[in-house]
C-alpha cells in the first residue's frame, strides 16, 4: 500500500450524514474509525467482470444470470413505499 500511495496519493472525501459513494471496482478504499455515539451503516455491493481477477487469484465464484427489471422500476417501487406510510 505504501508504494501505491506514494505513487497516487491519499484524497479524503468527506460527506454529511445519509450520503452515498461509489466506488469503481478497483479503487483502494478505507474508512477511519466512528468516534460519534451513532451507529455506522454500510451496504455494500460488488460487481466485477470475470476477466478481472482479484488479486490473490480468488473470489469469483460460479456466475449467476441477473434478471434485468424494468428501467422504471426503483421509481415504482418507491412511489409504494410512499403511498403506504
Amino acid at each position: 500500500m505504501a508504494a501505491v500511495i506514494a505513487r497516487l496519493g491519499v484524497h479524503y472525501c468527506e460527506a454529511p450524514s445519509g450520503s452515498a459513494l461509489f466506488f469503481h471496482g478497483n479503487t483502494f478504499h478505507a474508512s477511519e474509525a466512528n468516534l460519534s455515539d451513532q451507529h455506522r451503516r454500510a451496504y455494500i455491493c460488488c460487481y466485477n467482470a470475470l476477466s478481472n481477477v482479484p488479486y490473490g487469484g480468488k473470489g469469483h465464484g460460479k456466475p449467476v444470470p441477473i434478471t434485468m427489471s424494468p428501467d422504471d422500476a426503483i421509481l415504482r417501487f418507491t412511489g409504494a413505499l410512499a403511498d403506504s406510510r
